[in-house]
């Protein structure tokens, strides 16, 4: 599903005026009817009193044909303007005038409050209402347009509301969220809206998608307002998240007549004395992905007890050294391994011999690679220089500052630009893990993902990672669909053992028993 900005929201905005001569006035009362429809069918039968929040902009327009509608629907409604009740351009304008007069009108339960920002007994008695747990509250103070930190009186209401127990629903994003990026806007990085639900029109938003604004969104529901696919698709940079029906159609069927060497082979270089349980691991996660036949490497005079980390379905490849120490010859072994994924790096340590081995490998094999952790760490100055073979890497945010020389706290608060300009620099499809794990491949598409949980912030998930791309990458998936397949099966089941487990107590080494129950999930 492709993925907006407040820019493409403004694109199919003036598509739809200028060439389909649908206005924004028309968009408007769909877009606040459809928020009003949502609020009614959560509490259709217990209703509520709402307290709508009033912007001064398209956002707060939105609002005003919210609060119309549940009028309309027998809801009692109070309308708090944060500024004077008076938009900055026609249709929002439109629609608060036709409020004003709606609520003049004895008959109906609704109420306009004099401004939050000028009246010291408004917001006495806002403090009185955010007491009752059972108010609604709807949030159309800023939206997808807002590039600025929240100040004053709005920050104030902002923090009031989140202290309480109000169920929130916020239109299009929640206020104080950058839809760019996920940042909270302003330099304290505090203000935004934190919603239970958010309800956004036609294309989820980036903002949506990337922490902290995933966590300040809540529910999130995408509703259609009359936009064509075609123009909310049209021109829009790459950027992809998938839901259910998506991985869908990203799962290959497996022939009933088939044999493990149509499912390919996985050759792991991973684990050592000090991280031997990354064999474990990699190898699961490639299995359980579905890899038709996966090896073992590992150094012979270690054979002893990295053997005895090799799951049972997979072939061992003891690779000769000398000394204990990785030699120029020791990657003949592998030489001989043809139409083989190689994945590499979980565990493997930092050992002078062991980065040299990684290097000549990088540069001397022509298989695909899935590169991870200690590998990342060998190949910090070489990854330019490599541009014929196929390789995604797998970094986490720490890794990836090691890598570019950018500040951890930059890559978290930029992750789909910083990943689109090295996936295109080094020619590779990144896969940056954070709590939400962006992709980008080399020819500029972006896939974030949507899934996932708690349960994955623990060591070794990242190894099951790497062997799940590689698995799928091995199964003939191209490297962007491998990728977007193994994260997203990864995620689902990573929710499936912490529903079984809990987040606490679940242990990675079970994750990849749960992707049988995660791909049912997905194709039923």
């Amino acid at each position: 599903m492709i993925v907006h900005t407040g820019f493409d929201t403004r694109r199919t905005d003036s598509i739809m005026e200028t060439e389909y001569k649908v206005f924004p006035l028309q968009l408007m009362e769909v877009a606040g009817k459809s928020v009003a429809d949502q609020v009614h069918l959560d509490f259709d039968k217990n209703l509520n009193d709402v307290l709508i929040l009033i912007g001064p902009g398209n956002n707060g327009g939105d609002g005003c044909v919210v609060a119309r509608f549940l009028i309309s629907y027998g809801w009692s409604v109070t309308i708090l303007p944060v500024f004077e009740l008076k938009q900055k351009n026609g249709p929002a304008n439109d629609n608060a005038s036709i409020l004003k007069e709606l609520c003049n009108n004895p008959t109906n339960k609704s109420v306009i409050l004099e401004p939050y920002e000028s009246s010291e007994k408004t917001r006495e008695k806002i403090s009185l209402y955010l007491k009752n747990k059972n108010l609604i509250i709807v949030d159309a103070l800023f939206g997808v347009g807002l590039t600025r930190g929240i100040t004053g009186y709005a920050a104030d209401l902002i923090g009031n509301v989140n202290e309480s127990q109000c169920k929130t629903y916020s239109l299009d994003i929640p206020s104080g969220i950058s839809s760019y990026n996920g940042n909270v806007l302003g330099k304290n990085g505090k203000t935004a809206i934190m919603a239970d639900v958010t309800v956004t029109f036609e294309a989820p938003k980036v903002g949506h998608l990337i922490y902290p604004g995933k966590e300040h969104t809540g529910n999130l529901v995408i509703v259609n307002i009359g936009i064509p696919k075609n123009i909310v698709n049209e021109n829009v940079s790459i950027r992809t998240y998938l839901n259910y029906k998506q991985a869908k159609e990203l799962i290959k069927s497996r022939p009933s007549n088939s044999h493990k060497g149509l499912f390919g082979k996985v050759l792991c270089l991973t684990g050592s004395k000090q991280y031997q349980g990354a064999i474990t691991l990699v190898l699961e996660g490639a299995l359980h992905a579905g890899a038709g036949l996966i090896t073992s490497c590992y150094k012979e005079n270690l054979s002893n007890i990295l053997s005895q980390r090799v799951i049972p379905e997979a072939t061992h490849c003891a690779i000769n050294v000398v000394d204990g120490k990785y030699t120029e010859q020791s990657e003949l072994i592998i030489d001989s391994f043809h139409n083989t994924v190689m994945c590499f790096g979980s565990g493997i340590g930092r050992d002078v011999d062991v980065q040299m081995f990684v290097k000549r490998l990088y540069h001397s094999i022509d298989l695909p690679m899935v590169i991870d952790a200690d590998a990342l760490f060998a190949l910090k100055d070489e990854l330019i220089k490599n541009t014929r073979v196929t390789k995604i890497l797998t970094p986490h945010i720490g890794e990836m500052s090691y890598l570019t020389g950018i500040a951890k706290e930059e890559i978290q608060n930029n992750m789909i630009e910083i990943a689109k300009l090295y996936a295109k620099k080094w020619n590779a499809y990144i896969v940056l893990k954070s709590a939400s794990t962006v992709i980008a491949s080399p020819q500029g598409e972006i896939f974030i993902n949507y899934f996932g949980t708690q349960a994955l912030a623990k060591g070794g998930s990242g190894d099951v990672l790497a062997g799940t791309i590689a698995g799928y990458l091995a199964q003939k998936y191209s490297p962007m669909d491998a990728s977007k397949l193994a994260v997203t099966v990864h995620s689902i089941a990573a929710q499936l053992m912490e529903e079984n487990e809990t987040s606490w107590s679940s242990s990675i080494i079970n994750l990849p028993k749960y992707y049988g129950e995660a791909i049912r999930k997905i194709i039923n």
